[in-house]
């Protein structure tokens, strides 16, 4: 005879199978929550890391005058900063579409 313990989240009675004390009704809406949570820590860490990655990898601009002499200075690569934002934003997208469509597919078995 197997022994049934209470769910931690919800406290419906479950089977101990000794792994989880977590019923599958609680795990299938957790899941949604993962993808969200990683989408949001992603696109908060590309952010900043776009921001530092410009001030990091500085573009020399070279300026001339009449007689030849180079001048140079480092100037905020912004190029490299978009590029780290849009590669961030794509990722994002990606985990939180698919965040979305475990959601959806949660309401879809609910409702059976």
């Amino acid at each position: 005879m197997t022994e049934k313990i209470e769910c931690t989240k919800c406290g419906k009675k479950i089977e101990n199978n000794g792994v989880s004390s977590i019923c599958s009704d609680c795990k299938r809406k957790r899941t949604p929550k993962v993808y969200f949570s990683l989408a949001t820590i992603i696109l908060l860490t590309g952010f900043v890391l776009g921001i530092i990655l410009g001030a990091v990898n500085k573009t020399v601009k070279l300026t001339t005058t009449e007689d030849y002499s180079y001048d140079s200075e480092e100037v905020f690569n912004a190029g490299l900063m978009a590029t780290t934002w849009a590669y961030t934003s794509v990722i994002c997208t990606i985990f939180y579409s698919v965040g979305s469509i475990c959601y959806r597919l949660n309401i879809l078995i609910d409702k059976k």
